[in-house]
């Protein structure tokens, strides 16, 4: 079998067809070649000005000028904010020029730097639209702890352990009432389970307790240190009140209101009282 290679025209119809199927794909919009007076164009080279420069091999960068000139007479057409790829040296110009020519030009120095870019502005994309999502999220949510008040305050009087209640109170506890929920707040969520599966979160709720504590009473000869008096001599039972803040955590359905209450632990046990 013998290989013949296509004709040259053939290939270029083929490169062409090619080429303009990028170019839809991408997005790619052609920038026309700018229009600059011959002598100007001369002064820049003979000042090795603009992206001229002289190596061993004579002054070079017209085809470089004609590129730069062309972006920047293009965005002095179409402002906009914009970046230009190019790991070539003679570009790092780029900088000192856009002022004079009044252009918004980004230099991104080669395809590595591009990536860079590209990565940190997907993943400020995604955060802007996490923030979005879960702004509504917490709306809904809320909603839904404010309408479960009672089914809060059930779970919080079974899960949340009496001897971590009984620290918040002076004395000795005899009897503890149930809990009342009060401001609910600082909603955060937990990623994890699967993407359409419920809403898994975690809040700050504000939670009071009442009890009714039994409390030594010392005669007055102890209080001022007189040994021959014994003491405490007596006690009373006094009611107290106490708020802390209980960390919740717990999972809402994604299309449904379906609360689901996991688990409660005291986070903050506020600043301890003495007395009624």
């Amino acid at each position: 079998m013998v290989f013949q290679a296509p004709a040259q025209v053939t290939l270029r119809a083929e490169y062409d067809r090619a080429e303009q199927s990028s170019l839809r794909k991408l997005c790619i919009q052609r920038v026309p070649y700018a229009t600059k007076a011959l002598d100007e164009v001369f002064r820049m080279a003979v000042s090795r000005g603009f992206t001229f420069q002289e190596t061993k091999a004579g002054v070079v960068g017209l085809q470089d000028c004609v590129i730069l000139l062309s972006v920047f007479d293009h965005l002095r057409t179409n402002p906009t904010s914009a970046a230009f790829v190019s790991h070539d040296a003679i570009f790092s110009r780029i900088p000192s020029l856009t002022a004079d020519f009044g252009v918004n030009l980004r230099l991104i120095s080669g395809l590595t730097d591009l990536e860079e870019v590209f990565d940190a502005a997907q993943s400020a994309a995604l955060d802007l639209e996490f923030k979005g999502w879960w702004a509504g999220e917490v709306e809904r949510i809320m909603n839904v702890l404010e309408a479960s008040r009672n089914l809060i305050e059930a779970f919080l009087g079974k899960t949340v352990d009496s001897a971590e209640i009984e620290k918040l109170f002076s004395g000795h506890v005899v009897t503890l009432e149930p809990p009342t929920v009060g401001r609910i707040g600082h909603i955060r969520p937990e990623l994890q389970g699967a993407a359409n599966g419920p809403i898994c979160f975690s809040c700050d709720v504000s939670v009071s307790w009442g009890a009714r504590v039994e409390q030594p009473l010392y005669s007055l000869a102890s209080l001022i240190g007189l040994q021959s008096f014994p003491g405490p001599f007596t006690a009373a039972e006094i009611t107290q009140s106490r708020t802390a803040t209980v960390e919740l955590a717990a999972q809402v359905g994604a299309d449904d209101a379906k609360l689901e209450l996991r688990t409660a632990r005291i986070s903050d046990y506020g600043s301890p009282k003495v007395g009624g």
